[in-house]
């Protein structure tokens, strides 16, 4: 599960996970545990890693897209599978750039960047194509309700 995560300013959030088997940078999210829903699961992994309690969910795209793990990362986590499918949120909030308060150990730090930025930080396998996707559908649902 994925949390992209869009302040007013649209700038997006990510994080940096230490002695995380993924990426350097990337956006909020984890694993649905046993009898847990998607929305259970952002609602714990949005809390643990950020500590966000209010939100604005805006959009839910269940297996868009198929995350691929390069030979690195599945060694690094002694993986016996090579991705997984994704259940991804968009998330608006209602204010600026909040700070943030990390309450995942594995979370060391946190960014908010602008779409012009993505580049720099989102660069591992489909990361940048998903950041596009979400943030186009985003701005087009930040127009509607304005």
């Amino acid at each position: 599960m994925r949390a992209h995560i869009f302040d007013i300013e649209d700038h997006l959030l990510i994080i940096k996970c230490d002695g995380h088997i993924g990426l350097d940078w990337e956006v909020p999210g984890g694993g649905i545990q046993d009898n847990e829903t998607p929305t259970e699961a952002l609602k714990r992994e949005l809390y643990e890693e950020v500590g966000l309690k209010k939100y604005q969910i805006v959009g839910h795209a269940a297996g868009k897209f198929y995350e691929m793990f390069t030979d690195e990362i599945i060694k690094k986590g002694k993986l016996n599978f090579d991705g997984q499918v994704v259940e991804d949120f968009v998330i608006k909030l209602q204010h600026r750039c909040p700070d943030i308060i990390c309450q995942d150990q594995e979370v060391s730090e946190f960014r908010w960047i602008t779409a012009n930025e993505a580049h720099k930080y989102l660069y591992y396998d489909n990361q940048l194509e998903v950041f596009r996707y979400f943030y186009q559908f985003y701005s087009a649902k930040n127009r509607d309700d304005n």
